[in-house]
């Protein structure tokens, strides 16, 4: 179930390496945590919250401002999705580990931008509850609809197991 769809029009910035601070303590960058704030800030403004879900994908689009962005500077996918992952840590998801499904991608473009999508799902243990479409004649992983329900459409699910 899509639950949250958004581009925001700030330039992306890849997770840096954590730094080491001259009392030996592990720390990062105060201008990394103002983006992310920026970001959590936002998405708390437009976010509606449903209900909690048990687990979520995610679709991140990177529009990185620059025509080299497979340079070191563009910086790699997995670091440019970590901290859009831990901005929205708390406010829709608990934790990110119930991120099951990631998909990210880097473009170069004249404006930089971060497309969000967010769909939510309930496990069981068994099948996804709610994942489910109407589709007609298909024959695989198939459960016909009994009450109230066009007797030529079918129920598809997703089954693991």
């Amino acid at each position: 179930m899509l639950i949250y769809q958004t581009t925001l029009d700030i330039k992306p910035k890849p997770y840096p390496y954590s730094r080491l601070s001259s009392s030996g303590n592990v720390y990062i960058p105060a201008d990394f945590k103002n983006y992310k704030n920026v970001i959590s800030e936002f998405v708390s403004y437009d976010y509606i919250k449903i209900k909690d879900f048990n687990i979520y994908t995610v679709e991140l689009i990177f529009n990185l401002a620059t025509s080299n962005y497979t340079s070191k500077n563009a910086g790699d996918v997995d670091n440019l999705a970590k901290g859009i992952l831990d901005a929205l840590q708390g406010i829709i998801w608990n934790n990110d580990a119930q991120v099951t499904r990631l998909k990210v991608s880097k473009y170069p473009a004249v404006k930089p931008s971060i497309y969000i999508l967010v769909e939510g799902f309930d496990w069981n243990g068994r099948r996804y509850l709610g994942t489910c479409g109407i589709f007609h004649r298909t024959f695989r992983n198939i459960v016909r609809l009994t009450e109230g329900a066009d007797l030529g459409a079918f129920f598809i699910c997703t089954f693991t197991g």
